[in-house]
């Protein structure tokens, strides 16, 4: 852990297109990099697995299965699993999903966020299980140490809260943030999800944090029916929406839009989420896979190269003038 070497949440990404590893200086923030992304997807067959498994005996949501089918996508697309931190982009070292949880549908109901850490060797049905646990734990009023940490913070003055907060956001600047606080702190996630469907709800764009690595926010919507256009006719079917915050630095456009087609792939058909995630590279992928980074890192080389010799030549041009 340092401010030349990895962080204690990510490793540093240091290959690939030299432009994007050039747009976190252009593009400083979140809230400037944030882009939109909102669709619709059908329930019936979500519906479906659910009530079979609830006959076989096994206790499994809607939430259940949409946190697994990102947990698959991330896991098969790791870019995603990426975030910007002192101008630099990092490849985070774990999966994780925070998501709030309240201990009564009131208004003076107390809210709690959950985090769950999942990895490859999960299934849809660990998935239930850890999220049904912590759930229960939240609700049974049982405090965790993000809540504790607050209560003491705001103890202090303002003047002092204030300064607190300045020197954290230096020391998580140069990757010298405490591990502990990474692994307490709200902001700090491969996903946020804020499930508004259950209180009637419909999906909003909600932005990213400044604060923390987040670099994906989804609102999940209530349900209900859209029309869909098959076989030159319009159905209704039921459907939720899912509208997604992005953080576009983290990668480019086509990797996006892939990866949402291959959460579709899976929240079609739940069954493939029943089996752990398998490496299904060959030999001769790793290798041609190995051989695109090395050309990607020299490539990298080169342009900064001569970004700094444009810069330098310049400097001395103009000092001469």
């Amino acid at each position: 852990m340092g401010i030349f070497t990895n962080r204690p949440d990510g490793y540093l990404v240091d290959d690939g297109d030299p432009m994007n590893l050039i747009i976190p200086y252009m593009m400083r923030s979140r809230i400037e990099s944030q882009i939109y992304y909102k669709y619709h997807i059908p329930y019936d067959t979500i519906s479906e697995y659910i009530k079979s498994k609830r006959r076989a005996g096994i206790k499994i949501t809607f939430f259940n299965v949409l946190v697994a089918a990102i947990q698959r996508t991330m896991s098969e697309r790791p870019k995603m699993n990426r975030f910007v931190a002192g101008r630099r982009i990092y490849q985070r070292k774990s999966f994780e999903v925070l998501y709030v949880v309240k201990d009564s549908l009131t208004d003076d109901g107390n809210e709690s966020v959950a985090r769950l850490e999942f990895d490859d060797h999960d299934t849809i049905f660990s998935i239930a299980e850890k999220m049904d646990k912590t759930n229960q734990a939240l609700r049974n009023g049982k405090e965790n140490l993000e809540d504790k940490a607050i209560l003491l913070l705001l103890k202090l003055p303002r003047f002092m809260i204030s300064s607190v907060f300045a020197i954290y956001r230096f020391l998580d600047y140069n990757g010298l943030a405490p591990k502990k606080a990474i692994q307490e702190f709200p902001f700090y996630s491969s996903i946020f999800i804020s499930h508004l469907g259950t209180i009637g709800g419909d999906a909003v764009f909600h932005h990213l944090y400044e604060m923390g690595t987040s670099s994906l926010f989804l609102t999940v919507g209530r349900l209900k029916k859209q029309p869909y256009y098959e076989d030159n006719t319009v159905a209704w079917k039921k459907s939720i929406e899912l509208a997604f915050t992005i953080d576009e630095r983290i990668c480019d456009g086509y990797y996006i839009i892939k990866s949402l087609k291959l959460l579709n792939h899976y929240l079609a058909d739940p069954t493939l989420l029943e089996q752990p995630l398998k490496e299904t590279f060959t030999k001769e992928e790793k290798e041609n896979k190995a051989k695109h980074f090395s050309l990607m890192k020299m490539a990298r080389d080169k342009a900064l190269r001569k970004f700094s010799g444009y810069i330098t030549g310049r400097y001395f041009r103009d000092k001469d003038n």
